[in-house]
């Protein structure tokens, strides 16, 4: 028999032709939702563009960042929450972009629905038929906020750094310059004695102010790359504060401020390194003196509570500005920095505070209403130990005995001014000396 399977057939093909169809449909669905996905991870997604540059899809995350719906962003709504000063260049660029046919590569600012300015940057390509012609654009906006943020942090801590070195060569010429007068004035001859102890007493004052100059930035470079150890012992911190404070009072008596100076009447101790606490607090007392006016008020005042010591240095001086309080102790940090100011220094000692007293295990805190209405810095140390806890500190015995005779001394250094001047002083301190260049020398002799 023959029978007509036409039909058959064709319903056949048409069955397999649905199944394809649903099958490239559901394969399409599922590329849309990878392609959707990936451009969802990246913030603030994917956009596309008709051929005449109008948007027909904005990732939903930055829909909700500019709060739009897509309806006002394909109309070119997205030029209403362009920053006003990257506007008028957006859209110029944009439409340059569409009649050249070129990539979109641009940094521009949206405000947010938050209120804030977000940085994005945008880049997108053009996608062609098999006969060049464009049919979309496609690209994606990438949140570049901690780029920026970075960006300035850089910028900022390079300004700084400027402006420190400024005031280091600025510090450094102002001792070297009375150094090298006295050098000229010693190379004449003869002196008076008069002139001769003005010349020691000039190069003395500016080497030790030179000396502390370098011994700040030394401390900071071994403080920030944990070199510096605690030498802990046990330390009455009444007694150290007043010993202190009776070599600060010239200074504050030159400028007739009051000091008040409030400490407990019995002893306070503690567990730390008396040399590095003295630092502590005459880096804060000199500041207080330096930046407090002519009649002043400075308070220096110590209580004990809840088993730690709190130290209150407090002056009416020129305070803190807002902005600059939080990173008052960072690197590099001064107010009012001025090359002509008669004040010394070069920012360091707030650091260099900031980091001692952390190192003995407790915290600095500073406060100020603004200009003019004074600073307060607290310092909190940790529990104090009472005396009876504590054992007798071990007392080093000198090894040498003294004696009238000089020393036989060994100097080891590679530069020649160092050897000579350091071996003069030492034989015309009654010692013998001998000199080595470098260590291989100074072993063998």
């Amino acid at each position: 028999t023959c029978t007509d399977i036409d039909n058959i057939k064709q319903a056949e093909t048409q069955i397999q032709i649905a199944a394809e169809r649903e099958h490239a449909a559901a394969a399409l669905r599922e590329s849309e939702a990878l392609y959707r996905a990936i451009g969802e991870s990246i913030d603030y997604g994917v956009w596309i563009c008709d051929s005449g540059g109008r948007n027909i899809y904005a990732s939903p995350s930055f829909l909700k960042l500019v709060g739009l719906t897509q309806d006002q962003y394909s109309n070119f709504g997205w030029s209403t929450v362009l920053h006003p000063d990257d506007a008028e260049s957006t859209l110029s660029a944009w439409q340059e972009c569409i009649r050249t046919g070129g990539m979109w590569d641009i940094e521009h600012r949206f405000r947010g629905a938050d209120g804030q300015w977000h940085p994005i940057l945008a880049r997108g390509v053009p996608v062609r038929d098999k006969n060049g012609n464009i049919k979309h654009w496609a690209g994606i906006n990438l949140d570049i906020t901690g780029q920026k943020k970075t960006e300035a942090l850089l910028r900022e801590s390079d300004r700084r750094k400027d402006e420190f070195l400024a005031m280091l060569g600025h510090e450094l010429r102002n001792p070297l310059t009375p150094i090298s007068n006295v050098a000229q004035v010693l190379s004449s001859s003869p002196l008076k004695e008069s002139t001769l102890n003005w010349a020691t007493e000039t190069l003395i004052r500016n080497v030790t102010h030179i000396t502390k100059l370098v011994d700040d930035l030394l401390d900071v470079s071994r403080i920030t790359r944990g070199l510096v150890k605690i030498q802990r012992e046990r330390v009455e911190l009444v007694k150290l504060l007043k010993d202190l404070t009776e070599s600060i009072l010239p200074l504050i008596q030159t400028k007739h401020q009051t000091f008040n100076l409030e400490l407990p009447t019995q002893p306070i101790y503690l567990q730390g390194d008396p040399i590095r606490l003295t630092q502590v607090f005459t880096n804060l007392l000199n500041n207080a003196v330096k930046y407090t006016d002519l009649d002043g008020r400075i308070d220096l005042r110590v209580s004990v509570e809840c088993s730690s010591i709190f130290v209150y240095v407090q002056d009416n001086g020129i305070g803190i500005e807002p902005q600059l309080l939080p990173h008052i102790f960072d690197l590099f940090i001064q107010g009012r920095i001025e090359l002509d100011r008669s004040e010394g220094g070069l920012g360091l000692g707030l650091t260099l505070a900031k980091k001692l007293v952390e190192l003995h295990g407790g915290q600095i805190t500073a406060y100020s209403q603004g200009i003019n209405q004074g600073s307060q810095f607290l310092i909190q140390l940790p529990e104090f130990v009472k005396e009876t806890a504590l054992t007798k500190p071990l007392t080093l015995q000198n090894s040498t005995k003294e004696t009238d005779q000089g020393l036989r001394v060994l100097l080891i250094d590679d530069n020649e001014d160092v050897v000579e001047s350091t071996a003069l002083w030492f034989t015309m301190s009654g010692h013998q000396i001998a000199i080595a260049r470098n260590g291989t020398q100074g072993v063998s002799t």
